[in-house]
Formats: structure tokens, sequence, C-alpha cells
């Protein structure tokens, strides 16, 4: 704060109670927003206001809010201040320093808590940061499952429970869609046209997740999300909200879960059932080869959030002794790593029979020569830029290249029965 001449108020409220969280990832949430306060604001004054708050639905929140008077942001940099790498623009970024991870990974933090982060700024004015943590954690279905299937129990009989999902929606195109999409997905779709309907299939069923439009003719969404929240035997149920309109924290204050808009995209839709540990599959294994300790958090959280379980090398000589003891279904590689650089490591990775098949992923900050394409193109099948990408299109990426893998290597192993 003193370094560039700033003063911080303190600001909180007596009634602050208790909060069930993990405490070390809400005090580098904290610290990380401050820390940005004080880099970004010059002779100013940032201020740090907490408060607790109780919805419709009897939900607990604890709010925790960072105000400054620095430099702010245009509504082109908001809509992109929580994905990796992203600063106001180059000038900023030379002269504050930073790789722009920090946003990203405390959103992902906040995520994990089953809270989320808002943020507020006019140019040349500043900002205001929100962090909303729910003061009861949000408990995790299927817990078990996924832990027998992080330790390899029952990986070679157990055969996946169909997972319904309920869609609640007037719009008969929608209903069609989802239905053919999720189907597809390897998901039992129930549907209903209406809020009642919607309620009475929810009781009746229990589905595993629920998709819900906001506009109905009977009762609307907001409406239905109160009902099943307040409900004991449906509120533990993820609610995803699916609409036209833009209300994403009124639905998260009443406990969605999370908000798509319409037209929906199937993929970030069962991204967000992945997130949920709702998947038709085990969670796929991705080995992450980084040098960077930071940009390793930041993968690590963006993948296990979507369900996938992670191991983690600095250089490609530790990857080579983490592919020995584990084949993943997938490698993400940088490129410019001490030891053993991401070039030797493909090198002896596509010398090897055993691994050469493994889809790796090249994700590197470096500017590449078409002779470096070339060779890489080869032996990888993508290359992204970091700064140049988004997590959802990673993700895609990603998800993509893994069913790829799984289909072929499933061909191959019934040619062989």
């Amino acid at each position: 704060m003193e370094k560039n001449g700033n003063t911080l108020v303190l600001d909180w409220a007596k009634d602050l109670g208790t909060i069930h969280a993990d405490a070390t990832r809400l005090r580098q949430i904290l610290l990380n927003l401050l820390s940005n306060a004080a880099k970004f604001t010059e002779n100013g004054r940032i201020t740090f206001h907490a408060s607790r708050k109780s919805t419709e639905t009897g939900r607990e929140w604890l709010i925790f809010k960072v105000s400054d008077t620095g430099i702010g942001m245009t509504e082109n940099q908001l809509a992109h201040i929580f994905e990796p790498f992203i600063q106001a623009d180059n000038s900023t970024s030379r002269k504050y320093g930073g790789s722009g991870l920090g946003l990203a990974i405390s959103q992902r933090f906040c995520q994990m808590m089953g809270g989320y982060i808002d943020v507020e700024s006019v140019y040349g004015q500043g900002s205001t940061f929100t962090v909303y943590v729910p003061a009861r954690p949000i408990s995790l279905e299927n817990e078990n499952d996924t832990h027998r299937w992080e330790s390899g129990e029952a990986r070679e009989t157990a055969t996946p429970t169909p997972i319904s999902i309920l869609v609640i929606d007037d719009d008969p195109a929608t209903r069609e869609f989802l239905t053919t999409q999720l189907t597809k997905e390897g998901f039992d779709v129930i549907t209903a046209s209406t809020g009642t309907e919607g309620l009475e299939l929810a009781r009746k069923h229990s589905p595993s997740a629920i998709t819900l439009d906001i506009l109905m003719p009977d009762i609307d969404g907001w409406s239905v999300l109160a009902t099943l929240k307040n409900d004991p035997t449906l509120q533990d149920i993820p609610v995803i909200l699916v609409s036209i309109t833009h209300h994403k924290q009124k639905g998260f204050s009443l406990g969605a879960t999370d908000y798509l808009l319409k037209p929906v995209n199937i993929q970030q839709l069962t991204n967000v059932l992945r997130k949920h540990h709702l998947s038709t599959f085990p969670p796929s294994h991705i080995l992450v080869i980084e040098d960077s300790p930071e940009m390793r958090d930041y993968l690590r959280l963006a993948l296990e959030s979507q369900g996938y379980t992670v191991s983690e090398a600095t250089n490609g000589r530790e990857g080579l002794a983490k592919l020995a003891k584990r084949a993943p279904d997938i490698i993400l590689l940088d490129l410019m790593m001490p030891h053993m650089n991401g070039f030797q490591f493909l090198d002896v990775v596509h010398r090897n029979p055993k691994w050469h098949k493994i889809p790796v992923i090249v994700l590197t900050a470096v500017e590449l020569s078409s002779m470096q394409r070339e060779t890489l193109n080869r032996h990888v099948k993508s290359i992204i830029q970091k700064g140049a990408y988004s997590s959802e299109a990673l993700i895609s990426e990603i998800r993509n290249q893994i069913l790829f893998y799984k289909q072929h290597k499933q061909l191959k192993e019934n040619r062989l029965e």
C-alpha cells in the first residue's frame, strides 16, 4: 500500500458471524484482490468491506468488497478480466507487471467453494471486486464414486450408471435440442414444458441436475428455483439456469449453480455438468508439464473443476518419470523448461511404442518458427499460444482430443479381442 502512496480503509459489519470455508484459499483470493488494487492505484484509496447477507431461500453469504480509485477498466477489458494472462493492455503489463493469472485462479478458487467474484469498473476512476462465498459449503455429490475412480478401484468392472437431467423449458425447440444432444452424451433426459410439471417431475425422479428456463407461462423460473431450494429433498440438486435474460447475479443469490445464455452451447452445458461430477465416463487423467508454478496452479484448478484428475511435472525429465508410473489420457506440455525442454521430451515420447499415441497439446508463450511448427505438428495434436485462448476453448479442445483418443483406443482393443 505504502509503495504507491495509497490509504487502506477497513470497513466490516459487526454481525459477520462464522464461515465454514477453505481459509487458505479465501485468504489467497482476498490478498490477491488487495494486491491488485494496490498495484493499479497510485496516491489513492483502497477500501476493504465485509458483510453477511441472507437470501430469500435462507442461504447465508459472506460478501467481501475490494474497491480502489485506480486506473479502472473499459467494457472490453471487463469482459475478459477473468481469463488467464489478461491485463488492461500491453502497456499496462509492461508498467505493472504480472502474468494476469491471479484473477483467473481467484475465480476458480471461489467457484470451488460454491461462490463467485463479480466486478464493476469505470475507466479512469477505479474498480470494485466483490467476492460472494456461502457461509456453509455446498456438499458435492458422488464424492465417494469420484474417489474410487481416482484410486483406480472398480475401473475394470464398473459400468457407469445413467445420469438423469431434467429439462424445464416451455420452448419445444429447446427441449428437443437438449434432449437430442444430452442423449448423445449418454445422459437420460426428462423434460417438462411448465414450471409446475417440472416440480412434479423433480419430486418424482430426483434428477442428477436440472436445466431451468426463466421465462415460462405458468410460474416463472425464479419461483421454481425458490421452491426447489426450499425443499429439503431437492435443494442439493444442481440447477443450471438457461435463459435469454441477463440475471446471473440474481440466479446465484437464489441458489443456482450456473447460468447459461440461450442459444445453448452444448459444449458449455456438458462442461458445467462435468464440473459437478456429472459425467457418463470416469474422470480422465491429464499430465501437465510446465515449469511455471502459477500456470500449473491455474491449469490444475481449471481441469479439476471439470472433473479431471491431474498430475504435474516441472520439466520434461519429471514428465517422463510421471509417464512411467501412469500413462495419462492427454499431456499438456510447455516447451521452454530447464533440464529437459518440451522438444526433447517429445522426441523421447515419440520413440516409445507405449506412449507415442498419447495426445499432446503444446501450450507456449514462444513465437515458433515455421520449422519448429512443422516439427511439432508431426508429434502433437494442437499448438496453443498462451494468452490467445480462453479456458473454455482449452477445455473444449482437451475434451475433444480425449474422446477421440479413447474411442480409437477402444476400437483397437475390440479388434484384438
